[in-house]
């Protein structure tokens, strides 16, 4: 592959991102279904990334990425409870008779709390714990 090759293959995706983000960034919902129960999906963060509430399946990563919530100050989505079209659209219409509507602002918030560079330093913060309670332990066995 040479380097014109691997810099045009970069452009496409970078401009085929660009459409999506501008898509997400468009809606003013995403239905995410997964196939089964997601342990973390990157969709529903990505939407609420750009402000954007998300219905998804109430189970695995969803409950720890979408907050359903009746109170509209935290809420970033809602939850359906089974993989089912009945439940789906149950969810939808929960959605579409919300009193206040879910503020992409909240949304965009709770997406910052699985940015990167939260879990470097989160990580960091820990890697830096555990190895001081080592050396703490080498001490006291001396």
């Amino acid at each position: 592959m040479t380097l014109g090759a691997s810099l045009e293959f970069l452009l496409t995706v970078s401009v085929y991102m660009q459409r999506i983000i501008e898509f997400v960034w468009q809606m003013s919902l995403l239905a995410y279904v997964s196939a089964e129960e997601d342990d973390f999906g990157t969709a529903p963060v990505e939407a609420q990334a750009c402000g954007t509430p998300v219905i998804a399946f109430g189970k695995g990563g969803a409950l720890e990425t979408v907050v359903d919530s009746p109170d509209a100050t935290q809420a970033t989505g809602i939850w359906f409870k089974e993989q089912t079209v009945d439940s789906l659209i149950a969810a939808v219409k929960r959605f579409e008779n919300l009193p206040a509507p879910i503020s992409p602002l909240v949304c965009r918030r709770n997406a910052e709390n699985f940015s990167a560079e939260r879990f470097r330093q989160e990580f960091d913060a820990l890697v830096q714990l555990r190895w001081a309670e080592f050396q703490a332990s080498l001490g006291a066995r001396a």
